[in-house]
């Protein structure tokens, strides 16, 4: 039955069996410098996986003089790096050791020298979602298992193959329980014709993936540890530097895991505008704008957040692409104007919804009829707050938060031209397969 699966991709780096387990990165000597000097020292440098990931290094020289004395030196803090560079690029023999929170300092960032001719490259995702996609074969202490979790993203410019790393349940459960961290996948990624390119191109791919799985997510979950290699798999480059990532907690997130091809779909769609010259900023500030806006705690903040990012689409939209406003009508309309012209632009009902009565109740009773304008109108009596102004119950602002970050989904999927199915902040049904078809068709 299962003759022809595919393998899942193995991880460049050793993953230690217990999750909480540090990722060795390598065991020898290495340089610890500072703005003023620097020691070359015995030590060890992991990737801590829990409680703000990233790589730190741990002094194994039964000297501590010399150490102390490079920290009391210099006013900034210390970083290292293993002192020949070709250590960055081997797997270390060196086994895991347990995380004792005993280290020297951290490593912010951290890469090989520059190359020119990485074939493809593999790379590491914490926390990201189990989405019921291809089948693939996983290996665990020789033990095989499938699973149908293989997402492949293919651009224009770009393509990623993304698996689940094996026990993947335990993986997200552990991160889940502990409102924390865990990598739960390994992707790789490759020019889609197949040529060659730079370490600066493969950072450029991170961020695109980056952003996307993001967007995605609702949450920031960055590719870390990433791998270039050659046409032969030997590895030319590699990063050891900190990436964004949150703990995990339950966000609102636009695909259903159920429907690998809206991955797929969305992606060919935000490639496309992450690679133009003229799109590229708008659609990067989205993401960051719809993600800030997505966690509502404080709900306020979120609303100020999401309601910007209504404003960015309304005016790349209407001023800069379309031309439908000049600056000086878009600047001469009130901010809701500008957001329900956008949004019927896009066909996005701006009407409240029927279920959001207290929030309606609330903005008829102050002459606020429709979404854009209500909403405009709570996000300026945060922002312009009056002595003894109107008080809002915190139904009436979760309501509120709700649809607006539903006006930012829809607005920023019709803005990359994607129409299919998503997952609506106005369906209270959350399970699998319960999505609405974007309003546009």
């Amino acid at each position: 039955m299962f003759e022809n699966t595919p393998k899942a991709i193995t991880p460049w780096h050793q993953i230690p069996e217990n999750l909480s387990t540090p990722i060795p990165l390598h065991e020898g000597n290495i340089i610890i410098s500072t703005q003023v000097d620097s020691i070359t020292i015995p030590g060890r440098i992991d990737w801590k996986v829990t409680s703000r990931p990233g790589a730190r290094f741990t002094s194994l020289s039964q000297d501590d003089i010399a150490l102390a004395m490079l920290q009391i030196k210099s006013p900034d803090l210390p970083t290292a790096a293993p002192e020949k560079e070709e250590d960055a690029l081997s797997i270390p023999d060196c086994q895991p050791v347990e995380d004792n929170n005993k280290f020297d300092g951290n490593i912010s960032d951290y890469s090989t020298s520059p190359v020119d001719h990485i074939s493809r490259a593999k790379f590491l995702i914490p926390n990201f979602l189990d989405v019921v996609g291809e089948t693939v074969e996983t290996t665990r202490k020789s033990r095989k298992s499938y699973r149908r979790a293989r997402i492949s993203l293919k651009g224009e410019k770009w393509s990623f193959t993304i698996d689940p790393l094996p026990e993947l349940d335990a993986r997200i459960s552990f991160a889940r329980e502990n409102s924390g961290y865990s990598f739960t996948h390994v992707g790789v990624f490759s020019r889609t014709n197949g040529s060659m390119f730079d370490s600066k191109e493969a950072r450029d791919a991170l961020n695109l993936i980056g952003h996307f799985l993001s967007f995605c997510t609702g949450r920031w979950v960055y590719p870390a540890l990433p791998v270039g290699l050659d046409g032969d798999d030997n590895a030319i480059w590699s990063s050891w530097s900190r990436y964004k990532v949150d703990p995990w907690e339950g966000r609102h997130s636009f695909p259903d895991n159920g429907h690998v091809e809206n991955f797929a779909e969305s992606f060919k769609r935000f490639e496309s505008m992450w690679e133009s010259e003229d799109d590229h900023q708008a659609i990067f500030s989205f993401v960051n704008y719809y993600i800030g806006g997505n966690r509502p705690n404080p709900i306020e903040t979120a609303l100020i957040l999401s309601q910007s990012g209504l404003e960015l689409l309304s005016w790349v939209d209407l001023v800069e692409n379309q031309q439908i406003l000049t600056k000086d009508e878009y600047y001469k309309n009130r901010a809701h104007e500008n957001i329900r012209m956008f949004l019927k632009k896009r066909s996005i009902p701006v009407d409240i919804p029927g279920k959001f009565h207290l929030l309606a109740d609330e903005g008829a009773s102050r002459q606020k009829f429709d979404g854009p304008e209500v909403l405009t109108y709570l996000r300026n009596k945060v922002t312009h707050p009056k002595k003894n102004g109107p008080k809002f119950t915190v139904d009436v602002w979760y309501q509120a938060w709700k649809l607006s970050q539903e006006f930012l989904l829809l607005g920023g999927l019709s803005f990359m031209g994607y129409a299919s199915t998503y997952r609506s902040f106005l369906d209270e049904n959350k399970s699998l397969g319960a999505v609405t078809q974007t309003p546009w068709q």
